[in-house]
């Protein structure tokens, strides 16, 4: 009755053959036990599956017991996977170690036949093993994208006055060339305290830096071809204009942040940006002195002109005083003696309304009917705010201080303003 009650106890759910000692206990199913061949054979039945978690259970406590091999003692299948896992696969010799006296060779090939050739290899190792490595190594350099080395152009003198190795695409002296001294007398030290390590990490994240930035010169070298720069000047700046060369030698601190071409079109909106505001300011100048129409605006600049001529020769001005007037907001519509000058005052729309002292004045001071109006109509405004203290502003115009002055003591004259 009692050898009957031990068989009911130890016999195996799925093949109802006893077990030994040492059987499998399913802890997702308190009910299920299996002896060692149907586990390894991932039996599975009912509820229970063969990815439930389990427990290795020994009536006697004895690990004297085999599970493959006769000659291996289930013991000793634990030591060989501990070993496996502390010293890493294939280090047969640090795990021969721990399972003296068998022999490196008797443990790969063992190791080999019943956990990578037989049904558990098949099952846990997958056909396709996934690269598990990462690379945490950092980029070397991120603001400017590496580019391949530039064909060099200069001499192999001109090389090695500058200790450059173009196959290296290398210096024989880089930039901040002592910062490895920061990190050469640095070791592993397994018994260090976290101050220790912090400032071994602080170190190493210095010398990262340095090396970032030895990179970033290098990437500027290569990408704008610095070393042929060094020796000639290049083809593309000598046609260059003097404004467009003092432009790119302002914005040089720039082009460490750009590419070559970025750099470029940078430079190119610059100018087209210059021109833009040259031509407005030509425009207003056109408009400032009454021309509306665009085909009087080379018969303007051609008696601009000739008032300039006429003014050299008779040495009333430099050329340069006179460009600037004819240049900027503040220039005044050219000068015109006898007919010519009063045919052109006529030819304003507001030439008629103006009195015969005002036209005068026009003609003495070279302005243009339309400018007096303007420059009349800004300066009562300007009287009228200042008189009656208000707080509004009137909008700025640009005036030629000889014209307000002139215009201001006739309108003060005529109790136009105090």
């Amino acid at each position: 009755m009692e050898k009957s009650s031990r068989s009911t106890e130890g016999s195996c759910v799925k093949c109802k053959s006893e077990t030994d000692n040492v059987f499998i206990q399913c802890q997702e199913c308190p009910k299920v036990q299996l002896c060692v061949r149907c586990f390894a054979h991932g039996e599975e039945f009912g509820g229970h599956l063969k990815t439930h978690a389990y427990i290795v259970k020994d009536r006697d406590f004895s690990p004297s017991f085999t599970v493959f091999n006769p000659k291996w003692t289930a013991s000793e299948e634990k030591i060989l996977l501990d070993s496996i896992e502390q010293y890493g696969l294939g280090n047969w010799e640090d795990v021969s170690k721990n399972l003296s006296p068998k022999t490196p060779k008797e443990i790969e090939t063992y190791y080999n036949k019943f956990y990578v050739q037989s049904i558990i290899g098949k099952v846990f190792i997958p056909s396709e093993i996934p690269n598990r490595m990462t690379d945490h190594t950092p980029a070397v350099h991120e603001c400017v994208i590496s580019v391949a080395p530039p064909e060099i152009e200069a001499s192999k003198e001109d090389l090695l006055r500058l200790a450059y190795m173009p196959n290296r695409d290398d210096y024989e002296y880089e930039f901040d060339n002592e910062a490895e001294h920061i990190v050469c007398n640095l070791y592993d030290d397994a018994n260090a305290d976290d101050i220790e390590k912090e400032l071994t990490f602080s170190l190493v994240s210095t010398y990262l830096n340095r090396l970032n930035e030895r990179q970033k010169r290098k990437d500027v070298c290569r990408e704008y071809k610095l070393v042929d720069k060094f020796f000639k000047k290049p083809a593309e700046e000598v046609g260059m204009k003097k404004h467009e060369r003092e432009l790119r030698k302002n914005l040089r601190p720039c082009s460490q942040f750009m590419k070559k071409d970025q750099f470029d079109k940078f430079i190119e909106t610059l100018q087209r940006e210059r021109q833009v505001k040259r031509r407005i300011s030509q425009l207003r100048n056109y408009r400032q002195n009454g021309i509306t129409k665009r085909e009087d605006c080379p018969v303007f600049d051609a008696a601009s002109f000739r008032r300039n001529k006429r003014k050299e020769a008779a040495g009333g001005g430099s050329k340069k005083s006179d460009r600037l007037l004819s240049d900027t907001d503040e220039t005044s519509t050219p000068s015109h003696h006898g007919r010519g000058h009063s045919d052109s005052h006529r030819s304003d729309p507001l030439c008629k309304i103006l009195s015969a002292n005002e036209r005068q004045l026009c003609t003495h001071v070279k302005i243009t009917p339309s400018r007096y109006v303007a420059i009349k109509t800004h300066l009562i405004k300007e009287d009228i705010v200042k008189k009656n203290d208000i707080k509004a502003r009137v909008k700025p115009m640009p005036i030629h201080k000889h014209h307000r002055r002139q215009v201001g003591n006739f309108a003060k004259e005529q109790g136009w303003v105090s």
